[in-house]
């Protein structure tokens, strides 16, 4: 039985002449084997670019309005403020930041399809809450640290799923393929609504089922700080002063400010010559056009006082950029790296011929942002002045990572952080803005600011050691074996996500790579399966001694990360369905007849994860097991309970198909386990148990 059977398609496949759009959970023409999306069916990959841990807990919101791009609910994260805390202002107890997660967007048929079949950068993990982690960790301003002003607060991170900036508004949009070869599809962009949905939820507060408080009312709120982080930055933009009203209508006296991460870097129509709305000027044309495509297939909701004052240039209010700097009236403090990595990339699709040119608009724009309350058209409503922190480091966004603290901009011979600058602002109590110096246009590719690679902060938070874990279990209490598949967490391990574009596996991507040390001082490269900022899936080097060893993570910056991991010859670990080693198994059952007819099936429904109920079908037929996992190719034995109930293993080993992956093969299985649900899957290779699943029979 081969593993290429354990990603079924899972729809007939849809005809090219059908006209009719299909939602994308339909969808089963993505230009992978299966047609089914790639990446959320590995075991192995971490969706949602949602770090690891357990700080905050996931909660669903109710309302009907808000929903992911797929029609899943939407969801955050929330944590509440710790009892009779302070900052150096006072208590924190009802103090909020509520944050917008990153992720893009898209318009189009193309590019929304490369995002949901994740053949791109992103996958269908951005497009829905269904594969969104119980539990994530609390980094950055998030962090709950002596010297984090901020980490005491209610935290709320609201998990972004509709591809539209944090704007729309529309049900059933349907995107059609220009080209004709693809059927058309339809997705809900309601971003604009989740927000809303997120405010509205808050107000009263929320209890869990026992009546036990998780969060204290929004409406008794002192102060609110609504953040964001690329898409995010761009959201919380759009959406600042309709937000701010909307709280201040039910706390009057509720400070409100926006911190907005990334972003503000330069436009191209400064580059033109030309005045904007001008119809030879090129970022004219391309804002018009995209203006256009964002009120087709988002109905987005822009702000109001912006479209009254440009009747005539709609398209302006959709540039955040313009937007911030003649309409925001809310107080607001944007952090943007001049030579913004992202920006950079794609610099062929400004009017910008190099990266100094951009860095240096990108430094007139933000110091053009510091004044404001002097040049906005709506600054006689502003309040008070702007703060900025603007290094020249290349890095996208820091405001939930542990970047945050990294002193990388100098001012009067002081280096400050990107916290260091904000809790300034927030507190007045020293300089709102720190700024690096404007660079020359020579050279074309200027150099980062020596001070990018400082950790240091009021606090210095130091990255914490690497853990690596089986990517099987995530059970740290348990050592690694070699040949087995394996994950490592930490921070800044790689610039972006990426995957091994097939087989064999290289030992480096986007030039990270990872070296484990055994106890005899033996050092091995491994072989890497995909890599991303806090995540690196890799290939436990083959022939390393049990004992304590080092891993070490090297990213492309020639940044090295160390850790310890205990290595074992054998460690077993079952994959699961949710990705997070518990639950239903990621398997498969096998039905023999008394005629030798065979059938096989999933254990778990791929649209939901829901177990399926295995039938043991009549008397005389048979039904098998095939578990999948890493960890116990090297055991001599092993036994498998099921429900309590042993049950015979006919193999285990290698599965020849894919590195590091083991295979289980166990049963007949007996029919006293008719009836029982999630009935727990206990195994053991040699002296170690493998993480528990479960599997249900009817």
């Amino acid at each position: 039985m081969t593993l290429r059977r354990f990603l079924p398609v899972l729809c007939p496949v849809l005809a090219l002449s059908q006209l009719a759009p299909v939602s994308l959970t339909e969808l089963n023409f993505c230009p992978t084997p299966s047609g089914r999306p790639a990446r959320v069916t590995d075991p192995n990959f971490h969706p949602s670019h949602i770090p690891r841990g357990s700080d905050l807990v996931k909660v669903t919101l109710t309302s009907p309005e808000a929903v992911c791009n797929d029609g899943s609910p939407a969801i955050m994260y929330i944590r509440r403020s710790v009892a009779g805390a302070r900052d150096p202002l006072g208590p924190v107890d009802n103090k909020w930041i509520i944050h917008l997660q990153e992720g893009g967007a898209c318009l189009s048929h193309e590019v929304c399809l490369e995002r949901w079949c994740g053949t791109g950068f992103y996958d269908a993990s951005k497009m829905s809450s269904r594969f969104a982690p119980a539990t994530m960790a609390g980094k950055g301003i998030f962090q709950r640290a002596a010297a984090n002003h901020f980490g005491n607060y209610n935290h709320v991170y609201v998990y972004y799923c509709s591809s539209d900036i944090w704007t729309g508004r529309k049900l059933d949009s349907v995107l059609t393929d220009t080209t004709g070869s693809r059927p058309p599809f339809k997705l809900h962009f309601r971003g604009n609504r989740i927000i809303d949905a997120v405010f509205n939820e808050l107000r009263a507060g929320l209890r869990d089922s026992q009546g036990q408080t998780l969060m204290p009312p929004l409406d008794q709120a002192t102060h609110v700080y609504l953040t964001g982080s690329s898409a995010g930055s761009s959201g919380v933009r759009h959406n600042a002063d309709r937000a701010g009203t909307l709280l201040r209508t039910r706390v009057p006296n509720a400070v409100f400010a926006v911190i907005s991460d990334a972003s503000l870097n330069g436009n191209s129509d400064e580059v033109s010559g030309l005045p904007p709305g001008n119809p030879n000027d090129g970022y004219t044309q391309f804002q018009t056009a995209l203006y256009q495509n964002h009120i087709q297939v988002f109905d987005p909701q822009y702000d109001e006082s912006c479209l009254q004052h440009n009747a005539a240039l709609p398209w302006r209010c959709s540039d955040s950029v313009f937007l911030t700097q003649n309409h925001i009236t809310s107080p607001i403090f944007n952090r943007t790296d001049l030579l913004d990595s992202n920006k950079v990339r794609d610099l062929d699709q400004t009017l910008y011929n190099t990266p100094a040119e951009f860095a240096r608009a990108s430094h007139d724009e933000i110091t053009q942002f510091l004044r404001m309350r002097q040049t906005s058209v709506e600054r006689a409503s502003m309040t008070r002045d702007p703060g900025a922190y603007g290094p020249m480091c290349g890095v996208h966004i820091t405001l939930d990572s542990d970047t945050f603290f990294a002193r990388q901009v100098r001012v009067n011979n002081t280096t400050v952080s990107f916290f260091d600058a904000l809790w300034n602002w927030v507190s007045g109590s020293g300089p709102v803005s720190a700024l690096t110096t404007r660079p020359p246009l020579t050279p074309a590719s200027p150099p980062f600011d020596p001070d990018c690679r400082s950790a240091g902060g009021p606090n210095p938070a130091p990255p914490a050691p690497l853990v690596a874990v089986s990517s099987a279990s995530f059970d740290r209490a348990q050592p690694i074996a070699p040949d087995s598949i394996a994950s490592v967490f930490g921070t800044d391990l790689a610039p972006e996500l990426r995957s091994a574009p097939g087989l064999p596996l290289p030992n480096s991507l986007l030039g990270t790579q990872v070296g484990i040390r055994d106890r005899t001082g033996a050092r091995a490269i491994a072989r890497l399966i995909a890599v991303s900022p806090t995540q690196v899936n890799f290939i436990v080097p083959p022939g390393l001694a049990a004992g304590t060893a080092t891993i070490g993570v090297q990213n492309g910056a020639d940044t090295l990360f160390t850790g310890e991991v205990d290595l074992a010859a054998v460690s077993p670990g079952i994959y699961s369905a949710n990705q997070r080693g518990n639950g239903v198994a990621a398997g498969l059952f096998l039905r023999v007849t008394a005629n030798n007819a065979r059938t096989t099936d999933l254990l778990f429904n791929p649209a939901t994860l829901a177990p399926v109920q295995v039938d043991l079908g009549a008397a005389d037929d048979q039904v098998f097991l095939l578990l999948f996992g890493t960890g116990f190719r090297n055991a001599a034995q092993g036994q498998l309970e099921i429900g309590g109930v042993s049950v015979p293993i006919l193999s285990m080993g290698p599965q020849p198909e894919y590195p590091g992956l083991d295979q289980l093969n166990a049963g007949p299985l007996p029919s006293s386990l008719a009836g029982r649900a999630d009935a727990e899957i206990v195994f053991t290779a040699g002296p170690r148990r493998a993480n528990v699943t479960t599997v249900s029979f009817r």
